[in-house]
């Protein structure tokens, strides 16, 4: 038997992840930020804020982007395989934590019952 909550936080999670693959690409593609290269940032330079936070939030929203660590400075179509499988991971992923709220829940409504 499945939950339905734990069936929706899996769809969430799917949809969060291709979210997450489609910023990071934007990002790196068109850099709408104009990121400096080696060559023209300064010794003292740090990346926007913004920047900072999207990228800390890519590994809590998307865990399966830890896979990226063995595709370092691969491109092409191992590097999409990767991305595709850690998009694929986030659905399991938040499905079990959907199964847990889903059993928290349950067990804070017996508990008020009684």
């Amino acid at each position: 038997m499945t939950s339905n909550l734990a069936r929706k936080f899996a769809y969430v999670g799917i949809t969060v992840g291709i979210a997450v693959a489609l910023s990071f690409w934007f990002i790196s593609i068109f850099n709408p930020f104009h990121l400096p290269n080696v060559n023209q940032a300064p010794p003292n330079y740090r990346e926007p804020l913004l920047l900072s936070i999207m990228e800390d939030s890519y590994f809590v929203l998307c865990p399966g982007i830890r896979l990226q660590v063995f595709t370092l400075e691969m491109r092409g179509w191992f590097s999409c395989f990767m991305w595709i499988l850690a998009v694929l991971l986030n659905g399991p992923i938040y499905y079990a934590i959907g199964l847990v709220v889903g059993a928290l829940l349950k067990r804070g409504d017996r508990v008020s019952v009684r």
